[in-house]
């Protein structure tokens, strides 16, 4: 019987903390940042410019957190695990990048694409 009692017990202490494993970094979603991660911090944010080819705007992503992505509406259009990267956006459009730096923890900056 305590067998019994100390499996079922250590089946829900994993079936608690799996989903908190797994919910790391999912660079993979295609939904806001903000729409899973609810607090804002000041997590840094670069953003700068590297270039401009074929109507599309190069942009260097730097932050603080450990995943981040760029959205242009509501379509990501880059993005992924790590601190940093590079996005391609359309020219005269607006963007938002995010940084995640775990869940709940977000933060974002809004640049138009020059």
């Amino acid at each position: 019987m305590k067998k019994a009692v100390w499996f079922i017990t250590l089946a829900l202490i994993s079936s608690l903390l799996l989903p908190a494993a797994m919910a790391t970094a999912t660079p993979s979603k295609r939904t806001k940042c903000n729409g899973c991660h609810t607090i804002k911090t000041n997590t840094s944010i670069s953003i700068t410019r590297a270039g401009k080819s074929g109507g599309k705007v190069k942009y260097k992503i730097s932050t603080g957190g450990n995943a981040w992505a760029v959205f242009v509406g509501s379509n990501k259009i880059a993005g992924k695990a790590g601190s940093g990267g590079t996005a391609r956006v359309p020219a005269g459009k607006k963007f938002v990048v995010f940084a995640v730096t775990g869940y709940p923890y977000y933060n974002s900056k809004k640049k138009t694409a020059k």
